[in-house]
């Protein structure tokens, strides 16, 4: 795992571009908008992982009412850099904050399950429900 790594919380200084396009990587927001990222990073929890450079290679979301939930996602670890904790320490940073660390963690996953299980994630059968957006 690099020492050169910052985890930063509600970074106010992130640079959507990246973001957008670092979640462009991925299956689930690979053609959201920056306008739609810019407002999910500002109405959720969110912890950035920068390298030594400055340069954005990770980041995870919790949506949350602060009081009884709290929704992982877009957890998401540039390409060059997984297999470096980069993932571990985002989670560990996102789930151990004090604001959500006693409230019930949510979450869906296609891969990541032993990840998640090393923080007391479980999962559920049957009991996740989707509705997809109206075109």
């Amino acid at each position: 795992m690099s020492t050169d790594l910052r985890i930063v919380k509600n970074d106010a200084n992130f640079d959507a571009r990246a973001l957008t396009a670092l979640l462009h990587t991925t299956w689930w927001a690979n053609d959201r908008p920056q306008t739609t990222v810019e407002k999910s990073v500002s109405n959720s929890l969110c912890y950035f992982a920068y390298d030594s450079t400055g340069q954005l290679i990770g980041f995870a979301r919790a949506i949350t009412d602060y009081a009884t939930n709290y929704y992982v996602c877009d957890v998401i670890v540039d390409e060059a850099h997984r297999g470096k904790g980069i993932g571990t320490r985002l989670i560990e940073a996102l789930t151990g904050d004090e604001e959500i660390s006693r409230l019930k963690g949510l979450l869906v996953t296609n891969n990541a399950h032993a990840l998640y299980r090393k923080f007391g994630f479980y999962s559920r059968e049957n009991a996740f429900m989707q509705k997809d957006r109206t075109p």
